[in-house]
């Protein structure tokens, strides 16, 4: 199984990066951002901000601008799926 990230995925239960094949602990909290949830986009682009003000590492800055085009085209081309964020199971 695979994510949609391409700095990350799966093995063994377990989320791990794809260039260092470092696996993130069970016991260190992470968290997935979805292109539908309609606040994720200003989540990315603030956080990108904060690395480009930080001067942050340019490959990490490339990464995230990435992902952030990527959820701003999600985001243009399906406005019908764009929701609140949300725990409740979809039907």
């Amino acid at each position: 199984m695979s994510i949609n990230d391409p700095k990350y995925n799966f093995a063994d239960n377990c989320i791990y990066n794809v260039a260092s094949g470092e696996m993130i602990p069970e016991d260190e909290p992470c968290m997935v951002f979805r292109a539908r949830d309609k606040y994720a986009w200003f989540v990315i682009n603030q956080y990108l901000r904060l690395l480009i003000n930080a001067e942050g590492d340019e490959d990490h800055i490339k990464a995230v601008n990435e992902r952030s085009v990527a959820f701003k085209s999600f985001r243009d081309a399906h406005p019908d799926r764009m929701r609140e964020p949300d725990t409740e199971p979809t039907s």
